[in-house]
């Protein structure tokens, strides 16, 4: 009995870190959707940020390998590093868990004289053409037979896209 009530508590504990969790997504994504968000630009390095990043990543599974494209020289951007490395956080792990056996994730910088394009491809089960419009609403997640195990709630990409627009980018 003693075992019963410890699992019962730490499931319990994890239940509510989740929904903790769920709340300030619904609450930044709000606030970013509103306009109501001020973000604290710098100047930073985005390789050291996408840098960072793939090394969170990396420790969420051994069955990928990330691997980063990027010019030799630093590629210095004004942005919010927090939410852009929250936005990049998500799209890693999705990555990652879109990918259930396994695989490569590349994450590709490119820079043009006018933009800096950041690439997250990965080997995992894919998006069908028709549901491509939908996959950056909130809540939404493409179903898939591969994938119904997968935990979610369709946030993640809703607050990246909301991180990206409030910094004048675009996602696709």
């Amino acid at each position: 009995l003693p075992n019963q009530a410890q699992e019962m508590a730490s499931e319990l504990y994890k239940q509510t870190e989740r929904m903790v969790t769920l709340t300030e997504r619904l609450m930044e994504l709000s606030r970013l959707q509103s306009g109501r968000v001020s973000l604290t630009r710098q100047w930073i390095d985005l390789q050291a940020l996408v840098g960072d990043q793939v090394a969170k990543a990396k420790v969420l599974s051994d069955r990928h390998t990330i691997r980063v494209e990027a010019p030799s020289y630093p590629l210095r951007v004004r942005l919010d590093a927090t939410r852009v490395g929250q936005a990049l956080a998500n799209l890693l792990s999705n990555a990652i868990k879109y990918a259930p056996k396994g695989g490569e994730v590349v994450v590709k910088l490119e820079e043009t004289p006018d933009e800096v394009f950041l690439h997250v491809t990965d080997q995992g089960v894919g998006i069908p053409k028709d549901k491509i419009d939908r996959l950056f609403q909130t809540f939404y997640r493409v179903e898939n037979p591969e994938t119904v195990q997968v935990e979610g709630l369709g946030l993640g990409l809703a607050l990246t896209r909301a991180i990206v627009e409030a910094h004048g980018g675009r996602i696709w």
